[in-house]
């Protein structure tokens, strides 16, 4: 059975908006998550940002979305929507368009104060970016560094 252009255009157009709906539904809740994480000391990770002092600088969605969406979009068409997520390039900084972009889970890992970075051969990279490159466990590795010291 064909599919008529018409169809196949309704289809194409509907996955679109669907698309569109999800994205702006989901950027929403990473806005509120961030206005959560800094501003209420209920949340279970304001320990690790409004304790800190970590605060949300936009004032309203449409200032973020302003700021954001098309990135998000840019870096949700490259990733995929769930691999997109909000991270601040410094850690101890506020969550402002010049201290945010759009990571994916492996650079938000990479981002944390705790990554655990090896020099090898003159090269400085994240014991996982080490494990990925060299199709190894990170766990092992990680636990080997562990005992080691």
């Amino acid at each position: 059975m064909m599919i008529s252009d018409t169809a196949n255009a309704i289809i194409h157009n509907t996955i679109i908006t669907f698309k569109l709906i999800f994205s702006k539904e989901r950027i929403y809740t990473v806005y509120r998550r961030i206005l959560s994480r800094c501003g209420n000391k209920k949340d279970k990770s304001y320990r690790y940002y409004g304790a800190k002092g970590i605060k949300c600088d936009w004032k309203s969605f449409e200032d973020f979305k302003k700021d954001m969406y098309n990135s998000f979009l840019s870096h949700a068409k490259k990733y995929g929507i769930k691999n997109t997520s909000i991270d601040r390039i410094n850690n101890k900084g506020d969550y402002c368009k010049e201290n945010c972009r759009w990571a994916t889970q492996q650079k938000q890992i990479e981002n944390r104060r705790i990554a655990v970075y090896l020099l090898i051969n003159n090269k400085k990279k994240t014991l996982s970016q080490w494990c990925k490159e060299n199709k190894l466990s990170y766990e092992n590795e990680y636990g080997k560094l562990k005992r080691r010291n």
